[in-house]
C-alpha cells in the first residue's frame, strides 16, 4: 500500500486517478476540464465503492450525498447497458447491433449512432469506447441539454 494522508488518498493514487481521467492530455491545457473532472469523480466513486476500506471516500460529504451516489450509479448502469459482457470497452459494431436488435422501432434507434456521435464517444479514436470515454461523452451530452434548457428560458 502506498503512503499518503491517513485520512485521504495517497499522492500516487491521486496521480493515477488524474492520469486516467485526463482524456485530453495531448492538449496544452493544464489540469482537468469539467467533463474530465466528472470522469475522475465517477472512477473514484467506483473504486471507493468497490473497496470497503477506501479511506478517501468514507468521511467525505460526497460519499454521504444520496444525489451524488445516485448520479454515479446511473452513469455506471448506463455504461453497462452497452458493455453487457463487461469487456471494459464498447465497439461500434456491437453498439450498432444492439441498437438494431434490442429496439422494435423500425430502425429509428440506430439512427442515433451517427459518425459524429461515435466520434464524441471514441475520444482517443481507438475504435473502442472505454468507461472513461463514455463518462466524458455522457457528461458532455448532459451539459448540452442543460445549455439548451437555459436558452429556452
Amino acid at each position: 500500500e502506498s503512503e499518503g494522508d491517513e485520512d485521504g488518498i495517497s499522492e500516487e493514487d491521486a496521480e493515477a486517478l488524474f492520469q486516467i481521467s485526463d482524456l485530453n492530455a495531448e492538449d496544452d491545457e493544464e489540469g482537468l476540464d469539467v467533463k474530465e473532472f466528472i470522469v475522475l469523480c465517477t472512477v473514484g466513486f467506483i473504486l471507493a465503492d468497490s473497496e470497503e476500506t477506501a479511506n478517501f471516500a468514507e468521511g467525505s460529504l460526497l460519499a454521504k450525498d444520496k444525489n451524488f451516489r445516485n448520479a454515479m450509479m446511473d452513469i455506471l448502469k448506463a455504461y453497462l447497458i452497452f458493455d453487457r459482457s463487461a469487456k471494459g470497452y464498447i465497439e461500434e459494431a456491437d453498439l450498432a447491433k444492439m441498437l438494431t436488435n434490442d429496439f422494435d422501432d423500425g430502425g429509428a434507434t440506430q439512427l442515433l449512432l451517427t459518425d459524429e456521435r461515435w466520434k464524441e464517444l471514441d475520444v482517443d479514436g481507438s475504435g473502442r469506447v472505454d468507461f472513461q470515454e463514455f463518462v466524458y461523452a455522457f457528461s458532455q451530452w448532459c451539459s448540452l441539454e442543460d445549455d439548451d434548457d437555459e436558452e429556452d428560458e
